[in-house]
């Protein structure tokens, strides 16, 4: 159901693009938007965070640059996101500073990923350990609280998703959530220590 109602609004935002370029691309997302949120989310009395594509990335520049006019047209919105489309955050720097609400983060992993640092660029890289992310001195983010942050720095993610089975990023993944799961049966009082 997901990947087709993505595949319909892809659709959608394609054809609006085609007749009437981004500025209509932008109004179509806002209607759309707007029509969800309540109505202190609207008047920004009430926080109100979004992520564009938690599955994926900006395929297209004018979709990228959609996404940004949204965020200067509505100030109370928060808009963030993870992406490997380095071109267009460098493209796009002076902009981005000046929208405090949209807040891109540069996904590790990627070609370009020489002009994250290059550029200054706040980053986040996929972490296969926590002891990874103490050895690189990056804090994890576990909520979105990090990644949503405006004024944050560079900050690690623990793999997640789906991995090749028999991967050593599969087997990496099944221990941080055997780690989890130790970490809430311990938080709960339900673990026992055998000597």
């Amino acid at each position: 159901k997901l990947r087709a109602a993505w595949t319909n609004n892809l659709r959608l935002i394609e054809a609006e693009h085609a007749r009437n370029g981004t500025d209509g691309v932008t109004q179509l997302m806002y209607e759309s938007i707007n029509n969800a949120l309540t109505k202190a989310e609207r008047a920004g009395e009430s926080a109100w965070y979004f992520r564009p594509h938690v599955g994926g990335g900006m395929f297209k520049q004018w979709y990228f640059e959609s996404y940004l006019n949204l965020a200067e047209n509505n100030p109370a919105w928060r808009i963030y996101f993870y992406s490997k489309a380095i071109k267009f955050l460098v493209t796009f720097k002076q902009r981005i500073a000046n929208a405090h609400n949209f807040i891109p983060n540069a996904s590790l992993g990627g070609t370009h990923d020489h002009l994250i640092e290059e550029s200054g660029i706040r980053s986040a890289r996929v972490v296969w350990s926590e002891q990874e992310a103490l050895d690189l001195g990056l804090e994890i983010d576990r909520d979105d609280s990090l990644a949503s942050n405006p004024e944050g720095g560079n900050f690690a993610v623990l793999l997640h998703g789906n991995q090749k089975p028999g991967s050593a990023a599969a087997e990496a993944l099944r221990e941080i959530k055997r780690h989890k799961k130790l970490k809430i049966l311990i938080k709960i009082g339900k673990i026992y220590m055998a000597e």
